[in-house]
């Protein structure tokens, strides 16, 4: 079967790249909690959640872009539509699947960062949250059984009660 036409895969090229910023972005705010969340600055952190929250959702609106771009990139070029993009690229022409490749690669490359960034900042979150369990029981223990400072706890209080007291 004759590879598809170089424009055909430019569809599927153009939202490689806008998810590729998409997830860089993604990554910069990632790093950004990360520092927020050592500095314990919650007013920036809920603002740089916030703002990955709207960069995911883009992130969702060009994967769905993107696998409709692929779909009919993959019809064109004679490939199943369930195909990966590294079978699609294999029947297209060379310099379109090498700019592709290269595109999979970066993003590949971003993505490892990303879960790195993501499990730094998990371990961040339990961190602190046994910190703040920690000191809520700390906290609690010490309204709950307040301390005896200067007196002997040994000491009855009545000791009478104890000896002279008929059952």
């Amino acid at each position: 079967m004759p590879a598809p036409q170089i424009a055909n895969a430019a569809p599927v090229h153009r939202v490689l790249q806008q998810e590729l910023v998409v997830m860089e972005q993604i990554l910069t705010l990632t790093d950004a909690i990360t520092d927020a969340l050592m500095r314990q600055d919650i007013v920036l952190l809920q603002q740089l959640v916030a703002e990955k929250h709207r960069c995911i959702l883009n992130g969702t609106r060009l994967d769905q872009e993107r696998l409709a771009a692929a779909k009919s990139l993959a019809w064109a070029a004679g490939v199943p539509p369930t195909s990966s993009l590294w079978q699609v690229c294999q029947v297209l022409p060379k310099s379109a699947r090498n700019a592709l490749l290269a595109l999979r690669s970066r993003m590949l490359n971003v993505h490892y960062r990303l879960q790195q960034a993501e499990d730094r900042n998990k371990v961040l979150l339990a961190n602190a949250i046994h910190l703040t369990r920690f000191h809520i029981d700390l906290l609690t223990n010490a309204a709950l059984h307040p301390a005896a400072y200067g007196t002997n706890l040994t000491r009855v209080a009545n000791p009478a009660f104890y000896v002279d007291n008929k059952v």
